[in-house]
């Protein structure tokens, strides 16, 4: 059991298997008992009790009810200026309820999950024209130990538009939530993959992790997403499956940390889903890193090259404390060139979150070529220089096909030579500095 800190913070509930989600129930509850909810919405889908709120935010009495409420339809909403608002479709419960997610669209369709409702309460996936005509519900989930329950993220499509993809938080044959494909006509669902069961609670552990809330990413035939639990720590993993449901992989299990805002070397709990720029791929985690206070991440499709690219400073106190760039990013990155967009929760000059930009350096195939120039300008014989380049070259156009293996052959073949012409063709000047450059991408590549 990780230990509370003093100030009874209290750390972020696992669900048990088989639990249902009670949140929304105790949240209506709550409000209608003249309790202000503050900073809700990042911890949905967590149960809480009168006395204590997800990250430890109390829930308070107030005779003001804030927007939130009226949200929630407890209350009714100011009116708001628009040009021309139209619902689409009010779900009724029976199709339906609680959406979480946003929506995807495909020609004049939109796709989209209900988190509960449904036939069997467990949600659902639906499809609704622009125009709001022609309302489907695609599937009906129904739970454990069959097909999940629980949708909370939203949908990919594949390149043809024809099959959508996405996680549910619980169900299927463990209770530890699904990655699924339905085709976008409702036929054709298949649970392509059930998170296996664990022991232990709240540190639930496992070999794959459980109860995804993120949606997933596709690259070819691969789907790659998280699991904020499980793994052997307990703190969640990244993951890959096939679109045909084949080889499950857990590309990687975050490490133990000793609390849930304590230091750890990778992160811990991923909540959002990942972004992919070529082979590596992108995402944070709420906790862990050398602060407790969350991480960027990367890691290779293949499961290689995983590196903490930032951890998030201490705050001065906790939750409730300031810092300079921020904490806890329970949201997902947006990726614009070589850098990295995104939010926090909490931190930041006030107290109150931060929207922050994370420059990365370049693609291993733009550095290769920045190597080739360095080769190029150290003035060398050209029957050495052009024997170096060709070899360069060759790493980067197999970086091209995306053949990360051939790409580090062709570099260690380049650092063999360098080291065999070193006191010959090359100063040891030129060859440690052509060295300690091959050998960062190397790194970068995750090459063995």
């Amino acid at each position: 059991m990780k230990r509370r800190f003093s100030t009874e913070l209290l750390e972020p509930i696992r669900p048990r298997p088989h639990e249902p989600n009670t949140f929304l129930i105790r949240v209506i509850r709550e409000i209608r008992g003249g309790i202000r909810v503050k900073n809700l919405f990042p911890c949905l889908g967590i149960a809480l009790t009168p006395s204590r709120a997800c990250l430890g935010i109390g829930l308070m009495r107030s005779r003001s009810l804030p927007a939130l409420i009226a949200g929630l339809g407890l209350l009714p909403a100011g009116q708001v200026t628009a040009q021309t608002f139209t619902t689409l479709h009010s779900f009724t419960g029976s199709d339906g309820a609680n959406p979480f997610a946003g929506l995807i669209l495909v020609g004049n369709t939109l796709y989209g999950t209900a988190q509960s409702g449904g036939s069997s309460g467990n949600g659902t996936v639906f499809a609704v024209n622009t125009d709001g005509t022609d309302f489907t519900n695609l599937h009906n989930f129904a739970g454990y130990p069959s097909d999940g329950a629980n949708p909370y993220a939203g949908l990919i499509t594949n390149s043809s538009g024809n099959t959508l993809y996405g996680t549910a938080h619980d169900g299927g044959s463990s209770g530890g939530g699904t990655v699924f494909a339905v085709n976008t006509d409702g036929t054709g669902f298949t649970t392509l993959h059930s998170f296996t069961a664990g022991s232990g609670y709240p540190d639930y552990t496992n070999s794959e992790g459980a109860y995804p809330r993120a949606g997933l990413i596709l690259s070819g035939s691969t789907l790659y997403g998280t699991a904020p639990v499980g793994g052997s720590s307990g703190n969640g993993t990244v993951f890959a499956v096939n679109t045909d449901g084949t080889g499950f992989t857990n590309l990687h299990t975050f490490t133990a940390s000793s609390c849930y805002i304590c230091p750890n070397s990778d992160g811990a709990y991923p909540f959002a889903g990942l972004v992919l720029s070529g082979n590596p791929l992108y995402g944070t985690t709420v906790y862990g890193g050398s602060s407790g206070y969350g991480t960027v991440f990367a890691i290779n499709t293949d499961g290689t090259g995983f590196t903490n690219v930032y951890s998030f400073t201490e705050t001065s106190d906790l939750f409730s404390g300031n810092n300079s760039d921020g904490a806890f990013p329970y949201a997902g990155l947006i990726l614009s060139g070589n850098t990295l967009y995104g939010t926090t929760y909490a931190g930041g000059s006030g107290g109150n979150g931060t929207v922050f930009s994370l420059s990365l350096p370049l693609p291993p195939a733009e550095q290769i070529n920045g190597l080739i120039a360095l080769v190029q300008g150290l003035g060398l014989p050209s029957g050495t220089a052009n024997s170096l380049i060709v070899k360069l070259q060759g790493a980067a156009s197999a970086l091209n096909r995306g053949n990360t293996e051939a790409a580090c052959g062709n570099l260690a073949a380049f650092l063999n030579e360098v080291n065999a012409q070193m006191g010959k063709k090359l100063t040891a000047a030129q060859a440690d500095l052509l060295i300690a450059e091959a050998t960062r991408i190397r790194a970068v590549l995750g090459c063995s």
